[in-house]
């Protein structure tokens, strides 16, 4: 039977490489047609409902073949509905494997349907995913300007599930986290009119996003936990590796690489930390990025003198410290050191809902 099953997969693939048993290509329809219409199609998922592991690799396979998003989705919400009905409790759940799920979700994001693949994650149990799908997913939504859906995702799909993301897709994680708690403040601050779209994002969404942003203290992990490992993740500590010719007394010691912070995530987790009210929080990000890979920011003694000053109290001592930037490197140079004394002015002014 197994092997039938196989033949039967192998079979549904080859027809949709080319054309169904009705002589249409599926790239060639004009609408997402059922799938399980065809006889061919539909008897062989009638046939793996007692092989539930052969199922998952044919429903992942087809997946692959389909040309939208909008037709996997459909596909998979017809086979749901076929195998729900089966005695066998496995074969129904076959279809929300993580295997399933993932192709699902990476079909979703080759097409741009970022909003396909948030329906995909709400309906289905928690499951890690690919770092390159998952990546892809944020800067869509990043793109698309939905930071406080970036937080959502993050929040309960990809920090749940342990996910790494990549170098770019954590800095726009950190953009919309920076982003959605500006926007939480600005809500908290004015309870009447203007606001800007994220400030809308924020009204209508649910739970904790509508009254609380995210903790600095979560930024600062998430820009290091949820960075993918490098190709050298992990290295020997020096003198406890085997010798040529010589016998080992002892096991190798492997040592976890410290993971980098680039300069640009740096100066998002400072402006994060700063908006919260926290000028510790920027500052150990600087302490971090200096002994990890010797990262520095362009003025970062300046931007050090500034954080001091917040966490004391001096606004005269902070203020002569950016007039006497802007006399020294111009204002072009000194541009970022502005908008960090704009922040740290915003921040004394919003209430402390987020404070240390």
């Amino acid at each position: 039977a197994l092997l039938e099953g196989e033949q039967t997969a192998a079979g549904a693939t080859a027809a949709l490489e080319t054309n169904d048993p009705c002589g249409e290509s599926v790239e060639e329809r004009s609408s997402y047609a059922s799938l399980l219409s065809s006889t061919f199609i539909r008897d062989g998922v009638q046939l793996l409902k007692s092989r539930p592991e052969v199922a998952i690799a044919f429903i992942t396979t087809i997946l692959h073949k389909l040309p939208t998003a909008e037709a996997a989705v459909l596909f998979v919400n017809e086979a749901v509905s076929l195998y729900r009905g089966s005695s066998c409790p496995a074969a129904a759940a076959s279809v929300r494997h993580p295997v399933v799920v993932n192709a699902l979700l990476k079909k979703c994001v080759e097409n741009n349907s970022w909003h396909l693949a948030l329906s995909v994650l709400k309906t289905a149990s928690p499951v890690a995913i690919p770092c390159e799908v998952g990546s892809a997913l944020l800067l869509q939504m990043r793109e698309a300007n939905q930071v406080s859906l970036v937080v959502d995702v993050l929040q309960k799909h990809i920090v749940p599930t342990r996910s790494k993301l990549s170098r770019e897709a954590v800095e726009a994680a950190l953009f919309s986290v920076l982003k959605h708690n500006c926007a939480v403040a600005g809500f908290c601050a004015s309870p009447t009119p203007t606001r800007d779209p994220a400030d809308t994002q924020v009204e209508n969404s649910s739970g904790a996003m509508a009254t609380a942003g995210v903790h600095w203290l979560s930024a600062l992990s998430w820009a290091v936990d949820l960075l993918e490992d490098g190709v050298e993740a992990r290295i020997l500590q020096a003198g406890t590796a085997p010798s040529s010719g010589a016998v080992s007394q002892r096991e190798p010691t492997v040592l976890p690489r410290v993971k980098t912070l680039s300069s640009r995530a740096l100066s998002l987790l400072i402006h994060i930390c700063v908006s919260a009210g926290s000028a510790r929080g920027g500052l150990l990000a600087m302490g971090y990025a200096r002994t990890a890979d010797k990262t520095e920011l362009d003025l970062s003694e300046e931007i050090r003198a500034l954080l001091y000053c917040m966490m004391y109290n001096r606004p005269v001592e902070a203020e002569s410290i950016v007039q006497h930037a802007v006399k020294k490197y111009g204002e072009g140079r000194s541009r970022h050191l502005q908008r960090l004394w704009k922040a740290v002015q915003g921040a004394n002014r919003s209430p402390s809902w987020q404070r240390n």
